[in-house]
């Protein structure tokens, strides 16, 4: 008989379950007190145990080096499966030890042959690592950004601590720039990820720092379809109607990474006006009377179906003339 545990990851802390009571424990190097925990619960089998975790970036890490070092199994749930898992639960609150105990329930979910020992992708925890510092930097940036915007419009206005945002500001654009420099380099240099690299920058319009953004998201999640993959960035369209009185407008989820839209969201713009394939059908939204925004985001998620068949199937893009 097996026993399973439920791990919803946060920065700080893991909230684990094991079948009969919520404990947290700090998310930090070894994992002592996750161990402790483990040895105190299954005594004689502890290494036997199976983790079930959302994949979170670096947060998630130490869990997968946890597992690997112990040769302990586990299973990453892919976040959209394990919100419409939750749902399906009837779970109308989110907390931690709630998630955590939807993780330990998935289990019965799991095919025998989709447990497995982690093994760490060290090409791409480096590049995850690379893409928070550069989200972290962009994100001060516009925070100034947006304090010099503020102290520029009051009554009286300090020259000295104008000039000392507009110096941090230009810094720390200097920052993003070479981060991305420096990221593009390092992924063309690995052998993992310097052909899928440049298979997603044969699509026009899609630079470099996209290019990595969706190849983080592709490997990240290797066994996700199509359709999972754009409800994954958040892309994937809601509708809701209910008889005659309930008609709201259609939206995308939004329930993806943000900043991974962001990214591509500039990416779309370039594309439209680069890649005859994208203008075509941004031209078409815009004739049937679609928003502007709206004919983007398609395009979006149309990219992001391209580039996931490109890389799934090994190939460059072909222009369409």
């Amino acid at each position: 008989m097996n026993n399973y545990i439920g791990i919803d990851v946060s920065s700080q802390t893991l909230q684990v379950y094991d079948g009969k009571k919520n404990v947290e424990v700090p998310n930090s190097e070894k994992l002592l007190e996750l161990r402790r925990l483990l040895q105190d619960a299954f005594p004689k089998d502890w290494k036997k145990v199976r983790l079930l975790y959302e994949p979170t970036g670096v947060y998630s890490s130490y869990v997968e080096q946890f597992a690997l070092r112990f040769s302990i199994q586990a299973y990453a749930i892919n976040p959209k499966r394990s919100s419409n898992f939750a749902k399906a639960l009837g779970n109308r609150s989110k907390t931690d030890p709630i998630d955590a105990k939807m993780l330990y329930e998935y289990h019965k979910l799991v095919a025998e042959s989709e447990w497995k020992v982690p093994e760490i992708d060290k090409d791409l925890d480096s590049i995850i690592h690379n893409l928070s510092t550069y989200e972290f930097i962009q994100m001060s940036r516009v925070q100034m950004g947006n304090h010099l915007h503020a102290l520029k419009r009051g009554k009286t206005v300090d020259a000295a601590s104008v000039e000392f945002l507009e110096k941090e500001i230009d810094r720390l654009k200097k920052q993003e720039e070479a981060m991305v420099i420096a990221m593009e380099k390092k992924t063309k240099a690995y052998e993992t990820t310097k052909e899928d690299f440049a298979r997603l920058t044969s699509i026009p319009g899609i630079g470099p720092l996209s290019a990595i953004v969706l190849l983080m998201m592709f490997r990240r999640y290797p066994e996700t379809n199509r359709a999972e993959m754009t409800a994954l960035m958040g892309l994937d369209p809601i509708r809701r109607t209910s008889g005659t009185t309930l008609h709201k407008k259609d939206r995308i989820s939004k329930e993806g990474n943000h900043f991974v839209r962001k990214i591509l969201y500039m990416g779309t713009v370039s594309s439209i006006r680069h890649d005859n394939r994208i203008k075509v059908y941004y031209d078409h939204l815009i004739d049937n009377n679609k928003p502007p925004k709206v004919a983007l985001i398609a395009c979006m998620r149309k990219l992001v179906l391209i580039a996931h068949q490109l890389y799934t199937k090994k190939e460059y893009y072909k222009a369409n003339l």
